[in-house]
């Protein structure tokens, strides 16, 4: 029926769409309105609350970062103070060894042996240092004698080294190019044959021109030609008579720096990285080289001996990083602060200066580390958030569902009892009247139904006295038109009919009028006969018109002639009217009487009288039989026969068929034949074929016996 409603008219809607968008205006959005505003607003919520968290957290991440810059720079800058000041202390005994006059053990010298160029180094180690004169300058035995002075400075170089586990080796170097250095090792294999100690940073660094006051001072990173890869130093000159005579050091290399800075234990995966005075990285960790890109030089594979001063690449230089250039900028006019660098998305960046070397400690923090727990907190708050909303989603998924099977049991409540009502109207529609009330559960519905069946009832009543009307003014109208072409058929018969012996009256009377003088009695006769002939036609036909017209629908009421033989009847008839040559009569009918005598002779004169007619040669048979009360009659002929289409014509009123447009006749006499025969309780069939015409005649008859006296003498 929804089917139906949708396609006989789009602009209307079923009831269960009716009722489901009933159900999503009245209840389901503005539920969902609220549940959604209320969702918005604790998202929005979520949202703000986060913002101020950020906030909140770069303020207190960014003072802990500043902190913890101060705090470690103090730290490491005590450190390098105390390695500064033990250096500082080196110096002076190196000072002292220089101007004394130590002799070592014999198996201290023992090591000791000559090179083929001049030089002069330790051949083993017994624990101690390792020296070696370079051959830069040629060793006699004063450069021997500073040799056997310095070895008073091996338990002091020892404990230094022991001291403190940054310090990767001690070591006193020369201005003629002497290097003492502890812990042992291969200097042949390591070191340059004539190398020239001076031309090092951990050497001209502590000299007169980078270093006036005399006090320990910090290299930059460099590549130790002693083998321990990349490094700093702390050194301080030892001047003796105001001559620079030496410069002893203490080696950090980057390994151990890296792995202190390692050991700092900051929240948020921060790290810290050290950058000298010119804003070169000196060390920094992992995470470090992941962020900028570079690869910590804390190894370095001696495949030669390090024969120049090697300082970090550029690459390790702040100020030419597209990420650090603002930091350096920094760094250069401040202490200390904090800024954001572009490292990792975006990073946290405290610095601060580490007092004696003037080095930055830089402590960086990744900003999405910083806020992770805001973020975590967020999403967290989101994660609910969205488990609400699929929360709800579910549930009005559900109660969708629920709506909607209410709404569909609702319109089958409501669509049913309609459909029945609709169901009632159809077949009223289709001329049904006559119904029972339709039962719902819906008083409304049922009072729509007990109209509705009231009104068919009324409906089927007019119907029914319209048809009735209907059907007498159409019997009418069918008896008017067949009265119409009756009239017509028989004015037309009788204009035909009359006008022949009317022209035979005409033309006789013409003639007459010619030759009146010149006509003999006999012709005159003769003319008369055929006038009165004429005449006797024309009131014969009008006679037989007469009867039938009075006859009516229901059947002539003809008063005939008293009884007569059958035989007789059928004699009589048949020598009038069929020639003898063609004539062939077969009677039975003995003792047979027929009360009425006119009706069969006027029925059995119509019928020879056709066969006479229509059938101008060939033979026609009659045979007439008889039986105890009912008589037959059968006339054949061998003419063209008659059409089936004609053949339920025949017999009717005025009725001719296409073969009789040159006969006499008014199309009456089978007409008659008919009526008087049925009027009598009888019947006139008509059989046709291509071998003839048979026409066969029933009444009814009595045996002569039954009659009386007056009867047979009549006959």
């Amino acid at each position: 029926m929804e089917a139906e409603s949708e396609a006989g008219n789009p602009s209307h809607t079923p009831i269960r769409r009716w009722l489901w968008l009933s159900y999503l205006r009245a209840a389901i959005v503005p539920l969902l309105f609220i549940e959604i505003t209320f969702l918005a607003i604790f998202l929005l919520s979520n949202s703000i609350v986060h913002d101020a968290n950020i906030e909140a957290l770069e303020d207190v991440s960014g003072s802990y970062l500043d902190s913890v810059a101060r705090l470690e720079a103090q730290g490491i800058a005590t450190t390098l103070e105390g390695i500064s000041s033990s250096t500082a202390v080196f110096a002076s005994q190196t000072r002292v060894a220089l101007d004394g006059n130590y002799r070592p053990s014999a198996e201290e010298m023992a090591r000791y042996a000559r090179t083929s160029d001049g030089g002069f180094y330790t051949r083993y180690g017994i624990g101690t240092t390792a020296s070696y004169y370079t051959g830069a300058t040629p060793v006699g035995p004063a450069e021997i004698e500073k040799v056997w002075k310095l070895a008073a400075l091996d338990p002091l170089m020892a404990d230094l080294d022991h001291a403190n586990p940054l310090v990767a080796s001690v070591y006193v170097n020369t201005f003629d190019s002497y290097n003492r250095i502890y812990p042992y090792f291969d200097v042949l294999e390591q070191y340059p044959h004539k190398m020239r100690i001076p031309d090092f940073n951990f050497y001209y660094l502590a000299d007169a021109k980078h270093n006036p006051a005399r006090k320990p001072v910090w290299t930059e990173a460099y590549l130790d030609p002693a083998g321990h890869g990349w490094m700093i130093s702390s050194i301080a000159p030892v001047y003796r008579n105001g001559k620079l005579e030496a410069v002893v050091g203490q080696d950090l290399t980057l390994g151990n720096i890296i792995s202190h800075l390692l050991n700092l234990k900051m929240p948020w995966n921060a790290y810290a990285m050290l950058v000298d005075r010119d804003g070169r990285i000196i060390a920094m960790p992992k995470q470090g080289e992941t962020d900028l890109g570079l690869r910590e030089l804390t190894s370095f594979k001696y495949s030669d001996s390090v024969r120049a001063d090697m300082r970090k690449p550029e690459a390790f230089d702040l100020n030419k990083l597209p990420a650090t250039k603002a930091l350096a900028a920094a760094m250069k006019t401040s202490d200390h602060g904090r800024m954001r660098l572009p490292i990792n998305g975006s990073s946290v960046a405290s610095y601060a200066q580490i007092a004696g070397p003037q080095w930055r400690l830089v402590v960086i923090a990744p900003q999405a580390n910083i806020i992770a727990e805001a973020d975590a907190l967020r999403d967290q708050l989101r994660t609910i958030g969205w488990s609400m909303a699929g929360a709800l989603v579910v549930f009005y998924l559900g109660f969708f569902i629920f709506l909607y099977r209410r709404a569909k049991v609702m319109s089958t409540g409501l669509s049913g009892p309609i459909g029945k009502l609709v169901a009632v109207l159809d077949r009223i529609a289709g001329g049904h009247y006559h119904h029972e009330v339709p039962s719902t559960k819906i008083a409304e519905l049922d009072e729509l139904g007990q109209r509705l069946v009231l009104t068919g009832e009324k409906l089927g009543e007019a119907h029914r006295r319209l048809a009735d009307q209907q059907r007498l003014t159409e019997q009418a109208l069918r008896r008017q038109q067949q009265a119409s072409v009756e009239q017509m058929r028989f004015i037309r018969i009788l204009s035909h009919e009359i006008r022949t012996p009317l022209s035979v009256i005409d033309s006789g009377a013409q003639i007459l009028e010619m030759k009146a003088g010149g006509i003999g009695e006999a012709d005159l006769r003769k003319r008369a006969t055929r006038f009165r002939s004429a005449v006797e036609r024309i009131t014969g036909l009008l006679s037989k018109l007469g009867r039938s017209l009075d006859a009516g629908s229901e059947g002539p009421e003809l008063v005939m002639a008293s009884a007569a033989p059958l035989d007789d009847i059928v004699s009589a008839l048949t020598a009038e009217i069929v020639p003898a040559d063609r004539l062939r009569l077969e009677a039975d009918v003995e003792n047979a009487i027929v009360r009425d005598s006119g009706a069969i002779s006027l029925a059995l004169r119509s019928v020879l009288d056709n066969a006479v007619r229509y059938c101008p040669e060939g033979a026609i048979t009659v045979r007439a039989v008889a039986t105890q009360d009912t008589g037959t009659i059968t006339v054949s002929d061998e003419g063209g026969g008659v059409s089936p289409v004609e053949l339920g014509l025949i017999g009717t009123k005025f009725f001719r068929g296409n073969n009789a447009a040159n006969q006499p006749g008014a199309g009456v006499g089978l007409f008659l034949a008919r009526r008087v025969l049925e009027s009598g309780g009888g019947s006139l069939i008509l059989e046709s074929g291509a071998g003839g015409t048979t026409v066969t005649l029933t009444f009814q008859v009595t045996t002569q016996a039954d009659e009386s006296p007056e009867v047979s003498a009549h006959a």
